[in-house]
């Protein structure tokens, strides 16, 4: 579907419609199988809205600032999808938007230093193998961020500082990557955070000494690692609302985790 056709389609599909029907059409729109650049025309055909849902399509370029041209976006869903280049700059003027998806798609690269300075309370990156690591101050500027998900992703390493100034950050999901260790420093900026998502990765060795002093985090979830080592004792000190500990999965011995079970007030998760 080529530019032209696109704008005609958005027209000819809203004429049938009711006026109330047609607002909510104007400002919910999916784009499936488009294939070719993003242009201005396009995207003044889009300038009123709100959720943009972009699947099996194949975009070859589009405008720099591009969501200067789309004022009103608060959410943006791109799945299964094809980018010819990554504009380093892409979220600057994007002022409202809120949340993002993204999924499934072939890009060349896809770096999460483009996320520094963004609007977005919840960011979602799901099976994308080009993000390998997490780096220092990644998203310093994002102060509203709330949720984060990159899971079944290449992240091996997760740097020092990676997340500084999220204070806000209440969801860490890295489920299903290569995360090998977890560490106080790396997590301790993170006062907020509630729910810790590791499942699916490699680490070996949950202690209490590797956890952040967070005092409203209320789940861990390591299931699915070759974990053999567990040594919570005294985790009520730093993590007094610390509840359940999922390690579904994992090779810690039978005698460990009763030992644990008594004198803890977790509730451990075995099957």
């Amino acid at each position: 579907m080529y530019p032209l056709l696109l704008s005609l389609f958005l027209l000819v599909s809203v004429r049938s419609m009711s006026a109330e029907q047609i607002t909510d059409a104007q400002k919910n729109v999916t784009v499936e199988g488009y294939n070719g650049p993003m242009t201005k025309e396009v995207l003044a055909s889009l300038k009123d809205v709100e959720v943009l849902t972009i699947k099996k399509s194949n975009i070859t370029s589009y405008p720099s600032h591009v969501f200067s041209l789309l004022p009103n976006l608060k959410s943006i869903v791109i799945l299964h999808s094809q980018f010819d280049i990554m504009d380093t700059n892409i979220y600057e003027d994007a002022d409202k938007l809120q949340d993002i998806l993204f999924a499934h798609n072939i890009v060349p690269e896809l770096p999460l230093t483009l996320l520094r300075r963004t609007t977005f309370e919840k960011i979602v990156i799901s099976d994308q193998g080009q993000v390998k690591e997490i780096p220092k101050n990644f998203a310093n500027e994002t102060t509203r961020l709330r949720i984060f998900e990159c899971s079944g992703c290449k992240i091996a390493t997760i740097h020092d500082g990676a997340f500084n100034n999220l204070d806000k950050l209440e969801v860490l999901n890295l489920n299903n990557n290569f995360v090998k260790e977890i560490s106080r420093e790396i997590f301790a900026p993170l006062r907020n955070l509630k729910k810790l998502q590791l499942r699916g990765n490699l680490i070996e060795k949950l202690h209490s000494e590797n956890i952040a002093e967070l005092s409203v985090l209320e789940e861990i979830d390591i299931s699915n690692n070759p974990l053999t080592e567990l040594n919570l004792f005294g985790i009520d000190k730093i993590a007094p609302n610390l509840k359940v500990v999922d390690i579904r999965g994992s090779r810690v011995t039978e005698s460990v985790i009763n030992e644990h079970i008594s004198k803890t007030k977790i509730h451990f998760v075995t099957k």
